[in-house]
């Protein structure tokens, strides 16, 4: 099993992510403990999905508790701001089964992951693509480098291997938040 130990925490700017040699960033968070987790843990599998301005798209999310809307914009907010961009794709998913259990890169500049509840996302941590897997605690915010981050050519940016833990075996179920940047064009 994966072990937790010496992540890349972040400083107090998710702008670091943006750092060369930062593949990974890791923003400490407690797991939310209100009742509508256990509810929407329940209902899993699901896939929720919204794509627009920061500002709205948690609005889009009409399905999801207040406060995870809440959650969701601030979430929203942060990233726009942090990736310069007015457009995000965010996704809400409660997994019961084997998803990406492959190590892999996404492709995309960065990606944020945030497990809500149940085991977070495994990673290759930074310096040691090849060593055993870490783990990104649960409620934790990970900003993931990915393949199409400028410059993740191997040559100054590396992205960020790392793959979702495999439970289909276990009954463990895991929700989670995803956000991306939208390109147009």
């Amino acid at each position: 099993m994966p072990g937790r130990a010496n992540p890349v925490i972040a400083p107090d700017s998710w702008s670091a992510i943006h750092g060369r040699a930062t593949p990974l960033l890791l923003d400490p968070a407690l797991p939310p403990t209100e009742s509508w987790v256990a509810n929407l843990l329940a209902m899993a599998p699901f896939s929720w999905r919204s794509e627009g301005p920061a500002q709205s798209v948690a609005t889009q999310f009409a399905e999801a508790p207040p406060a995870l809307q809440d959650m969701l914009h601030a979430l929203a907010i942060r990233f726009s701001d942090m990736m310069g961009t007015p457009s995000i794709a965010v996704r809400v998913e409660g997994v019961t089964g084997d998803a990406c259990t492959r190590v892999h890169a996404d492709y995309t500049d960065i990606r944020l992951i945030q497990t809500l509840a149940g085991p977070g996302t495994d990673y290759s941590p930074p310096g040691a693509p090849q060593g055993p897997l870490e783990r990104v605690p649960t409620g934790w915010i990970g900003l993931f480098k990915g393949l199409a981050y400028p410059g993740a050519d191997g040559c100054c940016h590396a992205p960020c291997l790392h793959r979702s833990p495999p439970i289909s075996t276990t009954g463990e179920r895991r929700l989670m938040v995803v956000i991306d940047t939208v390109h147009n064009g």
